[in-house]
């Protein structure tokens, strides 16, 4: 787990400036993202 994040953390001070955009994009949309998924879910659950 220590090593993949090692080298995620060493590729994205690496990569190329779009890919660190997306990379900023992607954290700014997957957390309210995966809430609506976890919020669907939970719905779904409690029919």
């Amino acid at each position: 787990m220590i090593t993949l994040f090692t080298v995620v953390w060493a590729a994205t001070w690496t990569a190329h400036p779009v890919v660190l955009y997306g990379l900023r994009v992607a954290v700014l949309v997957l957390p309210p993202l995966a809430y609506a998924v976890t919020l669907a879910v939970c719905r779904a659950r409690g029919r």
